[in-house]
């Protein structure tokens, strides 16, 4: 498939909408689409044949409220272990 047209939102509600009134296709996270996915009102289609797909995401504290604890030190310590350079 070979795009005629590509457009980046940075709105995952805005993609959808533009899906759902048929203009377009969307690369979007399971995870946000489930309820239109159980609704019938979008349509999961498999890619196949396609390069390996990665996002990069940025996690980012507030340095002036000392250590992290808890849920957030958790999270930033899985961080550490799944990439050292990223921290």
């Amino acid at each position: 498939v070979t795009p005629r047209e590509v457009m980046e939102l940075d709105n995952i509600e805005s993609a959808k909408k533009m899906v759902e009134r048929r203009l377009g296709i969307a690369l979007l996270p399971r995870t946000a689409v489930a309820g239109e996915l159980a609704a019938k009102t979008l349509t999961q289609v498999a890619v196949t044949d396609a390069p390996a797909m990665s996002q990069k995401i940025v996690a980012i504290r507030r340095r002036d409220q000392g250590q992290p604890s808890g849920t957030v030190a958790a999270f930033v310590n899985l961080l550490r272990e799944s990439d050292p350079a990223a921290i």
